[in-house]
């Protein structure tokens, strides 16, 4: 009898354990990390790091420690050149990059297989057309975010994009729908706010064979 206590005393003691270890990896899935030295004390638990407004290209930055990290935020940091260790972020699921420097997308960006979500907002430098040929080759992504970048027209590679199902071109310079998102199959949300685009032809009929909702 009073071995069988031990033994179920062991089992709840390994239970409450579990459940303790499970509440400590939450809170730290959903810990933002704005330091990267910081960050850099315990790598493998950082899943979320925002270095936003930094000068990123000024110091040297390893990001093949970080083997967990889903969620990265490296906006207005004027980036022109990515370290290439930024391929390694094997687990990477959201990706921000607005108000960069940059003209190109690094090829290492196509080694992020899980990627689903871009943002690259107020990046006007960028060559867009070079950039989609990078994003075409991953296989996962959903939405992305091309706002206020100055655009006028969409390069004709945009249907490359096979799996893309939402795409945000809020705030350019578009002056008609753009006929280059017909080859778009899987889009299902197309948001045009902002642009010069008459409501008269937002609201056409032929648009809406597009499958797409149009939000104005």
């Amino acid at each position: 009898m009073k071995k069988a206590f031990c033994i179920l005393s062991f089992v709840i003691a390994f239970i409450v354990q579990g459940f303790a270890q499970t509440e400590i990896t939450n809170a730290q899935i959903n810990k933002t990390y704005t330091s990267y030295y910081e960050a850099m004390k315990e790598p493998e638990n950082v899943y979320r790091l925002n270095l936003s407004n930094l000068p990123i290209d000024s110091f040297p930055i390893n990001f093949s420690k970080f083997k967990n990290l889903y969620y990265l935020c490296l906006n207005n940091d004027h980036i022109e050149f990515f370290p290439s260790s930024i391929g390694d972020l094997q687990n990477l699921v959201v990706l921000e990059l607005s108000g960069e420097d940059f003209k190109t997308l690094p090829p290492e960006i196509s080694n992020l297989k899980k990627l689903e979500e871009v943002h690259l907002n107020f990046d006007k430098n960028m060559d867009l057309t070079k950039s989609i040929n990078t994003l075409s080759t991953l296989p996962n992504l959903r939405i992305l975010h091309l706002e206020s970048d100055g655009i006028a027209k969409l390069p004709p590679n945009i249907n490359k994009l096979t799996h893309l199902e939402q795409l945000y071109l809020n705030n350019n310079n578009l002056v008609t729908v753009p006929k280059e998102v017909k080859g778009m199959k899987s889009l299902q949300y197309l948001d045009l706010q902002n642009n010069k685009i008459p409501k008269s032809q937002m609201i056409q009929p032929n648009y809406k064979t597009f499958g797409l909702k149009i939000n104005f």
